[in-house]
């Protein structure tokens, strides 16, 4: 399947303002699951100087630096991407995956940030409970996990703000996709599975599209399958309708825009507009 797509994000400030660096991460990603065939930014004012380069995780980044005042920054990025995995279990899972995973100890090294975390009493006992209804496999760990996000927390839209803690959508029983994939990742690395956060966009079936937003998700590392996406807004393992844009153990570095500036004037909350469809 292959995906065009636009995505405009639009800052507005009471008076003018001088823009400092502004790290964007808005360019989807190329690798087993998908191939960026087309891509495009434009920046609106102009910078001064930009430059195009790959964080230590492997992301790519945009980044900007501006000169003049303004009151306004608006980011219009163009895209066409060939989705790859119609399949998301197109693997033969280890027969040493189950969990806490048996990792070399460079690769243990190498995945530490993605197993990061002190699991509270409330994430710690439901990561038990779940381990227990499930096959005793990393994989169907995550699977039963991700099923149980789907159908135990209400999903919702908060569109600004960072992730909440994942005892607090626990104890809500409700959560924006964002609070949901840090939900999945705290009890994934409960069982000693490295997780990540990913941000990026999900094509909806046209019956369903009123409108598309930024959306984020949960990928975990399994033996022999290497990263593999779970959605638990959906309860859905990841495939073709999935576009991946950034991957981080610590979500705010995978953030679309990061960004500040100088001035005495309170920011309103940036607008996105997004554009998805098949060609």
């Amino acid at each position: 399947m292959i995906i065009r797509g636009t995505h405009t994000t639009t800052y507005t400030y009471d008076a003018p303002v001088t823009l400092d660096r502004h790290i964007v991460r808005l360019q989807p990603r190329t690798g087993g699951d998908q191939t960026l065939r087309r891509f495009e930014i434009r920046v609106n004012p102009a910078p001064t100087t930009q430059t195009q380069t790959v964080d230590a995780e492997g992301n790519a980044l945009n980044v900007f630096w501006f000169l003049n005042a303004t009151s306004r920054l608006e980011i219009e990025t163009c895209f066409e991407v060939e989705s790859l995995r119609t399949n998301p279990f197109d693997f033969v899972p280890s027969l040493s995956s189950g969990f806490p995973l048996q990792l070399m100890p460079d690769e243990r090294e190498l995945l530490r940030p993605c197993l990061k975390g002190f699991p509270s009493p409330e994430i710690d006992t439901l990561a038990h409970h779940i381990a227990a209804s499930s096959d005793g496999s990393a994989l169907g760990f995550t699977l039963a996990a991700n099923r149980w996000i789907s159908e135990n927390v209400a999903s919702g839209v908060r569109r600004h703000g960072q992730p909440r803690m994942p005892e607090h959508t626990l104890s809500d029983k409700k959560g924006a996709c964002r609070d949901q994939a840090v939900l999945l990742m705290a009890l994934c690395r409960a069982k000693g599975i490295p997780a990540r956060f990913v941000s990026g966009y999900h094509l909806k079936s046209a019956a369903d599209v009123t409108r598309h937003d930024l959306h984020a998700w949960t990928e975990v590392w399994l033996p022999d399958g290497g990263w593999r996406g779970f959605d638990p807004t959906l309860g859905l393992a990841t495939a073709e309708r999935h576009i991946a844009v950034a991957a981080s153990a610590f979500f705010a570095l995978a953030s679309p825009v990061t960004g500040c500036f100088c001035g005495n004037v309170i920011a309103r909350l940036p607008t996105h507009a997004i554009r998805l469809g098949t060609i």
